[in-house]
């Protein structure tokens, strides 16, 4: 019981620290996010990919949280994270291994929909009209990667 106690306190430790992130590379593991279309009319939706990446030769092998990317959308000037709701991720109390072989790639995709008014309750990523930054986290203590934010624009 007290194992299971302190592991879920890790595994949201690791998911809240998101601002301590370094960059998108880490040895041969790259973190990547693309959005297409940047620009949204409300109503309208977008594709986000999160793509992680083994550039190396060599298999690697990683230990991971119950989520492994963890996507971020914060609003532009103020710096507030509107993506996931209150600004943090919390993910079920399990530890995992992920292994990318020499060229594999693990991806993710998050639907995004231009929203007039953001409601709350809305489990998906709904935002209204704005400008954003889209950014992803591996949630690994070993490789605590952070892709480069990309923009995306509401009206």
């Amino acid at each position: 019981m007290r194992f299971a106690a302190s592991l879920l306190a890790f595994v949201g430790v690791v998911a809240a620290c998101h601002d301590s992130r370094v960059g998108p590379e880490q040895g041969s593991l790259r973190l990547t996010v693309a959005v297409a279309p940047s620009v949204l009319t409300v109503g309208d939706t977008t594709s986000v990919l999160m793509r992680l990446r083994n550039l190396g030769s060599d298999s690697v092998t990683l230990t991971v949280g119950g989520c492994e990317i963890l996507p971020y959308i914060v609003a532009e000037p103020s710096g507030n994270v509107v993506y996931p709701g209150g600004g943090h991720w919390y993910c079920i109390a399990s530890i995992g291994r992920l292994t990318l072989g020499p060229g594999a790639e693990k991806t993710q995709t998050l639907i995004v929909r231009g929203v007039a008014a953001p409601v709350a309750t809305d489990p998906g990523a709904s935002i209204g009209p704005g400008q954003y930054l889209i950014y992803a986290t591996l949630n690994s203590p070993q490789f605590p990667l952070r892709a480069e934010s990309v923009p995306l624009a509401v009206q």
